[in-house]
């Protein structure tokens, strides 16, 4: 299993860690990782693993999280990162951020707070997918924050009023999806 280059694991429980991370140790050349937990009330738990597979691009990450795994920091080759189910009560976006090659983020009920705010970095993503935030009440991106963005898709975020404040600093954007909103982001002044 040492040469193996993609790998999803599904039904994990959490005394799954140990094992789990011991093997995930021994993947020198995973490229892509997807773990998914048996129970959505099961944490996901990851924390055991000391560093990340050097060579990983993808990463999913599927159940909850008790908080942003301790090794993001060192997922220097990461292309792709998908959070979902992660109910995060920390902002995972100062993690996230700092990832240089990362083009693609999907957050997918992966933040229980009222805002995110995007201070800077993702300086090479291109799709930023924010769906099912159930308390989410604002989106704040700071000038200079995500400038190659030419994707954005927001869907259910129900308590969202009103479009992401900094979007006019997104010059790149092309696409720009809000789908399953409130009524009171109709009107866009």
């Amino acid at each position: 299993m040492t040469q193996l280059r993609r790998m999803g694991i599904l039904n994990l429980r959490e005394a799954d860690e140990h094992d789990l991370c011991s093997s995930i140790l021994n993947l020198k050349l995973i490229r892509t990782l997807r773990l998914c937990v048996n129970n959505e009330a099961d944490f996901l738990r990851v924390d055991a693993l000391e560093t990340p597979p050097p060579q990983l691009q993808k990463l999913g990450l599927h159940g909850k999280l008790e908080r942003v795994p301790h090794w993001f920091c060192s997922l220097q080759n990461l292309t792709s990162l998908g959070l979902l189910g992660s109910r995060l009560e920390e902002d995972p976006l100062p993690h996230v951020a700092v990832l240089p090659n990362l083009g693609r983020v999907t957050l997918i009920n992966s933040f229980v707070g009222e805002n995110l705010h995007f201070y800077g970095g993702f300086a090479k993503l291109k799709e930023l997918y924010l769906f099912k935030f159930p308390q989410l009440k604002g989106i704040i991106i700071e000038k200079g924050a995500m400038p190659d963005i030419q994707k954005l898709w927001i869907d259910s975020c129900f308590a969202l009023d009103a479009v992401p404040q900094g979007i006019e600093f997104l010059t790149n954007l092309q696409i720009m999806w809000l789908t399953n909103f409130s009524s009171s982001l109709i009107d866009l002044k």
